[in-house]
């Protein structure tokens, strides 16, 4: 089995200091290429992770009276204030799916699944701009 190298290896290799959220999707995007269910799985969760770490950045400003304790629900209240309910909305669908593909191993994750996830990841980045 050989090493996998993703395109932000080189910034990586020379110290380029933190990532972007946006190296996950390009991740992502290469995962699914690949023909097997847990590099479908992989990239759902990829894209995902992208998504909810694109919109902790943007909604870090947002001070909450009351924070829920899990930073996933935090971030959501956050971007339902900012952005709206169908935002807030993409985001829980989308940490849903993430969820079955990392944990419903029993169930059927294709690649179809995986390119959804990363539709909706596209239309919510687009949102958030």
């Amino acid at each position: 089995m050989g090493l996998y190298f993703c395109r932000d290896q080189a910034s990586w290799e020379n110290g380029a200091g933190s990532m972007s959220p946006e190296a996950f999707f390009h991740l992502a995007q290469e995962l699914v290429t690949k023909d097997c269910e847990a590099s479908a799985r992989s990239a759902a969760s990829r894209a995902y992770y992208s998504a909810f770490l694109e919109a902790r950045e943007r909604t870090d400003d947002i001070e909450l009276t009351n924070p829920p304790p899990q930073s996933h629900k935090r971030v959501r209240v956050k971007v339902n204030q900012r952005y709206g309910y169908q935002m807030k909305e993409a985001l829980q669908f989308m940490s849903r799916r993430r969820n079955e593909a990392d944990y419903d191993l029993h169930e059927d994750f294709t690649k179809e699944d995986a390119h959804q996830l990363m539709e909706i990841r596209q239309t919510f980045m687009e949102g958030l701009d």
